[in-house]
């Protein structure tokens, strides 16, 4: 095992679970669910990530109620019917020492009605940039409601056996848009000073609470600045990670960028420096005694370290890294930094997800992913062959790799 790495292989207990590493696969859309429950393909994808040594996955976002599906493949985390396939996942993560937490959310005015057959909701009818449709603002009771569905998700993922729930309340979704006076232009004990715009907030961290128990982990996720016009900066989010903590009710923050006004700052390309917005965990940190992750095209092993060292986050999210090598944690632990395939930043099969209709998570240096069942059981060949490959480029390249694997010359 390499001494190289200290801080990114140490364990670290975040609220009733422990942590064998700082690795995250964070929380992203893949498009695997089937029927709006975890199947064997979504299965087998995370199962991949946790045998290749990852620490602690989070899944991607489960809308807690019907007015919020915003593409099609998504968990629906309103219904009891997700509990089983919960149970076969988290069987799976736990196979390999690893542990999941589920990110619960409502995507708010970042969606259209043309998939809900409903009216898209958020706190003001204010449109999404992005999609461009009015929301209707949401009423007292509609609020209730979903206030209550966050919690009813939260019992889900218990009894699925997960270990814990992340709080969605960055990237432009309906809580970040209670949150931002961007987006909120209420008037109401929803509206006004900082403390009403995050009131939903702590009644869902409440509802979480109740249904879900006080050792059931529990963390938000949310944007360290907004980077819009009117929106929130780091010395807002500081304020707001300081009352979270007040609430006692959450045990880590896991801090993003932007909103999908400004995408590039969630799913940041090649041209964003590695490690960009990681001052804004660090920002955080220093206003909290509690875990605090970071994200933000860390890519690279040695920079997780040197963040770890420098007491900037606690938690290191890796999640195109590890899209593109389940395996860079064992990798890295073992010293064969040779050998980990690199994330290069071009978004052009992870990112498009998030746009796109029909497209599945993939991964441009890794055509492994989404097809992990069928590629981990290639097999050594019967007889062994002299190959040729007429063409060196991506597709040829992958050719001669996999003859190889299998025992051809």
């Amino acid at each position: 095992m390499s001494n190289q790495f200290y801080y990114l292989f140490e364990p670290l207990k975040v609220g009733s679970v422990t942590l064998k590493n700082r690795i995250v696969s964070t929380a992203h859309s893949t498009r695997f669910a089937e029927d709006g429950v975890v199947g064997d393909r979504f299965c087998v994808y995370h199962e991949a990530r946790a045998k290749g040594g990852v620490g602690l996955i989070i899944t991607e976002a489960q809308p807690v109620h019907t007015s919020s599906v915003p593409r099609l493949g998504m968990i629906h985390n309103w219904d009891d019917r997700v509990i089983p396939g919960f149970r076969n996942l988290a069987e799976a993560i736990h196979r390999h020492g690893a542990k999941i937490f589920g990110q619960i959310s409502h995507h708010g005015r970042q969606m259209s009605s043309s998939l809900t057959q409903r009216p898209i909701l958020a706190p003001s009818d204010i449109p999404c940039p992005l999609k461009r449709e009015v929301p209707k603002e949401m009423e007292i009771e509609e609020i209730e409601e979903i206030v209550d569905h966050f919690g009813q998700a939260a019992r889900r993922l218990r009894e699925g056996g997960f270990d814990g729930a992340e709080v969605m309340i960055g990237h432009g979704y309906l809580l970040n848009e209670f949150l931002s006076p961007a987006m909120n232009k209420r008037t109401d004990k929803y509206g006004g000073s900082l403390e009403n715009r995050m009131r939903i907030i702590f009644e869902i961290l409440d509802s979480v609470r109740r249904n879900a128990g006080d050792d059931f982990t529990c963390g938000v996720r949310m944007s360290g600045d907004e980077f819009i016009q009117e929106g929130l900066t780091l010395e807002d989010m500081k304020r707001v990670a300081h009352l979270l903590e007040e609430t006692r009710q959450i045990d880590y923050i896991n801090v993003s960028a932007g909103n999908y006004a400004v995408p590039h700052f969630i799913v940041s390309p090649w041209y964003v420096p590695p490690g960009a917005f990681v001052y804004l965990s660090a920002g955080i940190k220093g206003e909290v005694n509690l875990p605090v992750g970071c994200v933000g095209r860390i890519n690279d092993p040695i920079l997780a370290e040197k963040i770890l060292e420098s007491h900037q986050a606690d938690l290191i999210g890796m999640c195109r890294a590890l899209i593109a090598d389940p395996e860079l944690p064992r990798k890295a632990q073992e010293g064969r930094l040779e050998d980990i395939r690199p994330c290069i930043g071009c978004r052009q099969m992870c990112s498009g997800v998030g746009t796109a209709t029909t497209l599945y998570l993939g991964c441009t240096v890794n055509p492994s992913v989404g097809y992990e069942r069928e590629t981990e059981s290639l097999s050594p060949c019967g007889k062994k062959k002299k190959v040729l490959v007429v063409g060196g480029g991506p597709a040829g390249l992958e050719v001669s790799r996999i003859a190889a694997s299998r025992g051809h010359q």
